[in-house]
């Protein structure tokens, strides 16, 4: 029967849908900070949002790697190029209140410095990172001798 049926099926009508060719970035951290680079550098106008007061993320608590590379070096001229990138807007202390919209066409508003900003953009990248794991084993944090490498660093 389902074959006979789709002897009377019709073809769907393909119709066009405009697309706002701006991103939002929500993290300010280097994930964030290197996609709003990255889509900039496409031509695409990035408005990138970070809830704290300063770009950087958890990179801002991290000073060397392991193989020895300064990562707060790294982290400047990470923040230097993306203030200086043209088509690059940054909301520090900001807050999204309303995110509404279809593909390719959201509006989200922003709450940052007093202001509420309505951004019309087409794409979204979250890059809100996380919180380093607190282990459940181990005698994590019922015997002071076991603690994590953080955690080691603020000794």
């Amino acid at each position: 029967m389902s074959v006979a049926r789709s002897l009377y099926l019709e073809p769907l009508q393909e119709f066009e849908l405009p697309v706002t060719k701006t991103a939002l970035v929500v993290g300010g951290g280097p994930a964030g900070m290197t996609s709003a680079l990255s889509i900039a550098n496409q031509g695409h106008e990035v408005h990138l949002v970070e809830k704290e007061k300063d770009l950087g993320g958890m990179a801002r608590r991290i000073h060397y790697t392991l193989e020895g590379l300064d990562v707060q070096a790294y982290l400047r001229d990470l923040i230097r190029r993306v203030y200086q990138h043209p088509l690059i807007h940054v909301y520090t202390d900001a807050v999204i209140t309303e995110a509404t919209g279809y593909v390719g066409n959201f509006v989200t508003r922003v709450e940052s410095a007093g202001k509420v900003i309505e951004i019309k953009h087409g794409a979204t990248v979250i890059a809100t990172g996380a919180d380093e794991y607190k282990p459940a084993e181990y005698l994590y944090g019922k015997d002071e001798r076991v603690m994590t490498q953080l955690e080691l660093e603020e000794r």
